[in-house]
């Protein structure tokens, strides 16, 4: 979606790997250090749409209290004391 909704920046990248790689074949991970646009353009695609959860659900083994927060056993839940 990025690269339809920002053409420029598709052409780009596009003229960075054919000035780097060549139309003959195609990149390799030994041309990435050379590919600085498409590299900042992929990081940016991953930035507005991660290909997954970035974040990863925490639970508790054991009860706790943290800071006045009671954390029950198993629950994502936090309530205060």
């Amino acid at each position: 979606m990025a690269a339809v909704t920002h053409p420029e920046a598709r052409k780009e990248a596009q003229d960075e790997i054919d000035k780097v790689v060549g139309r003959e074949r195609l990149p390799r991970f030994d041309d990435r250090p050379k590919l600085f646009y498409v590299e900042a353009f992929y990081r940016e695609v991953m930035r507005w749409r991660p290909a997954m959860p970035m974040g990863v659900a925490h639970t508790t083994t054991a009860d706790d209290v943290y800071e006045g927060y009671y954390i029950p056993k198993g629950n994502n839940d936090v309530q205060s004391m």
